[in-house]
């Protein structure tokens, strides 16, 4: 995803980040429970540390111009030409104000972080269309309500297109399953993307099965974290 490209509340949301020493503009990604997951370009805040300081600003008209919150860097992980950004907010009540705009409430219905798959565990879906039309695609990411995919071959899908998902994820050896709906189609590094929502009422079991994949989601995203901490240079070290 590129700073051009729609996030997942379906437009562009740009977002201020100061720090002592530096600052930075990018896209807003993701919500999730206190945190705010960004999309910076490659150099941008290159010398904060994780749990370092800054002050971040959205701008929009969902949250009435714009948004001032007190945060702490949780971690970052490449994102092909740009750097994901996650950002835990220092002041819960700051936080909270945010989910009671517009821009909040739409965000938290894509509360669960989203994860890449590692490149040792890439995670295949098995697709079905409306029609028993059976095809294969792979995703880019995923979060506990919906995924991004790129379709092997010349299938192609469009907005609105219902599905049939079924794939696995690492640490669980049973398939998980959802129905499911495309909410957004685009090209991204020459290759089309699509966003996927998960349909609940349509997907059987769903909490159970949304449960084990939330399990993926927290264990991946606590294995990004980890090697991003290890990344970082030791006192003895710089």
């Amino acid at each position: 995803m590129s700073a051009n490209d729609p996030n997942n509340a379906g437009e562009n949301v740009t977002v201020n980040v100061t720090t002592d020493n530096d600052q930075a503009t990018g896209l807003l990604l993701e919500m999730g429970p206190r945190t705010v997951g960004l999309l910076l370009e490659k150099g941008c805040l290159s010398k904060m540390n994780l749990g370092d300081r800054a002050t971040v600003t959205i701008v929009s008209e969902e949250v009435g111009g714009e948004h001032v919150g007190r945060v702490n860097l949780l971690g970052t992980h490449d994102a092909g030409q740009d750097i994901r950004f996650t950002f835990r907010y220092a002041d819960i009540a700051e936080y909270e104000k945010l989910l009671a705009t517009g821009l909040g409430r739409k965000f938290n219905r894509r509360a669960s972080f989203r994860v890449i798959p590692a490149l040792d565990q890439p995670i295949m879906v098995d697709i079905t269309d409306a029609e028993g039309v059976q095809f294969t695609g792979k995703a880019m990411d995923l979060s506990a309500t919906g995924l991004a995919l790129i379709i092997e071959g010349d299938m192609d899908l469009t907005s609105g297109q219902t599905l049939q998902l079924r794939f696995s994820v690492a640490w669980d050896p049973k398939p998980l399953s959802f129905a499911a709906r495309v909410c957004y189609c685009g090209v991204r590094d020459g290759q089309m993307r699509y966003g996927i929502d998960f349909v609940g009422y349509q997907t059987d079991n769903f909490e159970e099965v949304q449960d084990r994949l939330v399990d993926y989601v927290m264990t991946r995203q606590r294995e990004i974290l980890r090697r991003a901490n290890q990344a970082q240079p030791t006192p003895d070290s710089e």
